[in-house]
């Protein structure tokens, strides 16, 4: 199968904006920790929403370095050759510094696109005044992104159907 570079930021980007679920990984001393997180692509950041407290506030406090990670995948190939087996997949690496915002427009605006995203065409109420009180929004500015794909030239992958 062949394998290659994702190298367009705009495939990058394709990416990071389609799929649901991101894997945030943070780091103490050398203590890695990595947590499923529901976010969203926009303007060059990747946002996140989480509590007021918690693990994930603690390490970034500590150490604002982290990775981030997005990938869509089809069930695996099955073949009678064990060496035959594949995956189709799209992959998406970030590693960048992640801070918290601080001003309740900001985090009112991610939050709403966050809606938006999860949504997804649905009608759905305004945010409550005030939601933005209720959580904290992480920030991750990259410093690199990277990705990489596979599947048969020509082929459409189903998460494009």
């Amino acid at each position: 199968m062949p394998k290659r570079a994702i190298e367009r930021i705009d495939e990058l980007e394709e990416v990071l904006d389609r799929v649901p679920v991101g894997i945030l990984a943070l780091c103490r001393g050398y203590e890695p920790y990595q947590v499923p997180v529901n976010y969203v692509y926009m303007r060059g950041r990747i946002y996140i929403h989480c509590g007021l407290k918690g693990r994930k506030l603690e390490l970034l406090r500590q150490n604002p370095q982290v990775h981030f990670v997005a990938f869509e995948a089809d069930p695996v190939t099955v073949s009678e050759d064990p060496c035959r087996f594949t995956q189709h997949y799209r992959s998406v690496m970030v590693s960048g510094t992640a801070r918290l915002i601080s001003t309740d427009e900001a985090k009112r605006e991610a939050l709403s696109a966050l809606v938006a995203k999860y949504a997804a065409g649905e009608a759905v109420k305004p945010l409550p005044a005030g939601a933005e009180a209720g959580v904290s929004i992480i920030e991750v500015s990259p410093v690199s992104i990277t990705g990489k794909e596979n599947y048969p030239w020509g082929a459409r992958p189903v998460w494009d159907s």
